[in-house]
């Protein structure tokens, strides 16, 4: 699950970095000067728009994705305890 949306997240981040490089190109003969006074903030500003993407859509992929995961969990349950002694006996048989 963080795998896929760390991997959907990863594509919006580049997506949404292309385009505003794509806007910002009359930035370019500047981009010295701009790095050196603000890279740390750029950098920082970045990480948060990646973090909080990453948030929105864990967010989004668990309320889709996971809607009957404590039915599923309680049906799961009951079938493990009415067959419970089934399994005793296949272990035991193994043994």
């Amino acid at each position: 699950m963080i795998a896929n949306v760390t991997i959907i997240t990863l594509v919006l981040f580049l997506v949404i970095a292309f385009t505003l490089l794509e806007r910002l190109r009359f930035l370019a003969p500047y981009r010295k000067v701009i790095l050196a006074a603000h890279q740390e903030v750029i950098v920082g500003y970045l990480l948060l728009l990646f973090f909080n993407i990453f948030g929105i859509l864990f967010m989004v992929y668990r309320q889709f994705f996971f809607k009957d995961t404590g039915k599923k969990l309680k049906q799961l349950e009951k079938q493990l305890d009415s067959e419970a002694t089934d399994l005793i006996t296949e272990l035991d048989r193994d043994r």
